[in-house]
Order: C-alpha cells, then sequence, then structure tokens
C-alpha cells in the first residue's frame, strides 16, 4: 500500500475533496475544509462506524474539523465563517451539517434549522450515539 492511500470510504472522501479543490481552487472555504481534515481528522475513529453510518460520520466529522480549525486559525475562521456556503449539495446533509457547525461551536440554533422529515432508524441510532458521547 502506498503512503498516503486509504483503502476505505474515508479515501472516496478525500478524493472528492481532491477534486473539489482542483476544479476550485480559488475558492478558499473548500480549500481550508480539506486542509482542515487532514490536520484534525482521526481515520482510527471512522471504524467504530457501520457502513451504513459512513455518511453520517463523515458528515459529523467534517462539522467538526471545520469548528476546530476555524477555533485556532483566525483566516480559516473566516474562509469557514458561513456553514451555508460550505455545507453539502444534499438539503438534508446540509440542515444536520448547519447545525453540528453551530453546535460544536457553542451558539444557538437558527430556527428551523433541521426539517420535520422523517429520519431512517440506523440514522437516528447514529445521531443518538454520537450526540451522547458529547
Amino acid at each position: 500500500m502506498k503512503l498516503g492511500h486509504v483503502p476505505t470510504r474515508l479515501g472516496v472522501l478525500l478524493d472528492r475533496y481532491r477534486l473539489a479543490r482542483n476544479r476550485l481552487h480559488k475558492d478558499r472555504g473548500a480549500a481550508d475544509a480539506l486542509a482542515a481534515w487532514r490536520r484534525w481528522h482521526d481515520p482510527r475513529q471512522q471504524a467504530r462506524f457501520t457502513s451504513d453510518e459512513q455518511r453520517w460520520y463523515s458528515l459529523l466529522e467534517r462539522a467538526r474539523v471545520e469548528t476546530l480549525a476555524s477555533q485556532e486559525l483566525p483566516g480559516i475562521a473566516r474562509n469557514l465563517a458561513q456553514p451555508t456556503a460550505t455545507a453539502p449539495a444534499n438539503k438534508e446533509m446540509a440542515a444536520l451539517y448547519r447545525a453540528a457547525r453551530f453546535t460544536f461551536q457553542g451558539l444557538p440554533q437558527p430556527d428551523k434549522i433541521l426539517s420535520s422529515s422523517p429520519i431512517n432508524q440506523s440514522s437516528k441510532g447514529l445521531l443518538k450515539r454520537t450526540l451522547g458521547q458529547f
């Protein structure tokens, strides 16, 4: 296995970040999100989650590492200041991402940030477990 190769869904996520970085090299928010992921993400933690939970874990982990980066580096904080601008394209995933960013920053949640749509059972279990760890 070559250095830097990660044979998991994390590798797919990192590949997506790399593609985004190449396409949007002028977008500092995307570049800083990638830098935060590389600096603060611990791939060993990902093994704790099932394949069905991986996308939820990755979303919450992304919000966590971006929050850490924002707290330590003022330039990144400016580039990542608007969770709406850096949120995923999927509406439900974007709402959870924004809610996680506000929560990790210790900020109050804006009204109606999370939709009232039903959440499937496996997603509920992950969210409950994840939030129970804080």
